[in-house]
């Protein structure tokens, strides 16, 4: 989005900005229906017979993927996108713990379709979705740990920054009070022309 801002045209640039500050946006962009997007459209896809119609039409098989794929990008967007989410930035620490909700979240669903006596489409077996059902737990929890790495490093990052700046503000207003340090030799004797 600050690419796209950075270089885009004038006309363009005042659409992105309405779209971003628009109320629509504003609720979209907070974590609560962000997160019950995610998490409730896997749900009510995998354990309805939502999967099974979508398989038998594959235009709506593509449509649902499309589905998948912007809400994927709007769940990981505030947790390893460099762009902060307008309106509803989250710390870093609130990051890795969005990112270890989901866990249960996502075992609870795996679970779910290991456990199943009945597949979850009719094209498919049992044990193809027991299969199926084993990628996705092992395959979710992989990547959510994986991903906490990146936010992991962008939080030392940032704490190092940050730290950097209190250092450089104390020094200046030292620097600006006029105080000298004076330093200090052996046993507290002082050195120079302070003696």
């Amino acid at each position: 989005m600050t690419l796209a801002l950075q270089t885009s045209s004038r006309a363009t640039k005042v659409r992105l900005l309405l779209v971003l500050n628009s109320r629509a946006f504003t609720w979209w962009g907070h974590p609560i229906p962000t997160a019950a997007l995610y998490y409730v459209a896997m749900f009510a896809f995998f354990l309805t017979s939502a999967v099974d119609v979508a398989m038998t039409h594959m235009w709506l098989m593509d449509v649902v993927n499309v589905a998948f794929l912007v809400a994927a990008m709007h769940f990981w967007w505030p947790i390893v996108g460099m762009d902060m989410i307008p309106h509803w930035p989250l710390s870093h620490s609130m990051k890795m713990v969005a990112l270890l909700i989901g866990v249960p979240i996502e075992s609870f669903l795996a679970l779910a379709l290991l456990t199943a006596t009945r597949p979850a489409a009719s094209m498919y077996s049992v044990s193809s979705t027991h299969a199926g059902a084993g990628i996705l737990w092992i395959g979710a929890e992989a990547f959510t740990f994986l991903a906490l790495i990146p936010v992991f490093v962008q939080w030392l990052r940032f704490e190092g920054r940050r730290t950097a700046r209190i250092d450089a503000e104390l020094d200046a207003a030292y620097a600006a009070s006029g105080t000298e340090l004076t330093p200090v030799g052996p046993a507290g004797a002082r050195s120079g022309s302070d003696r």
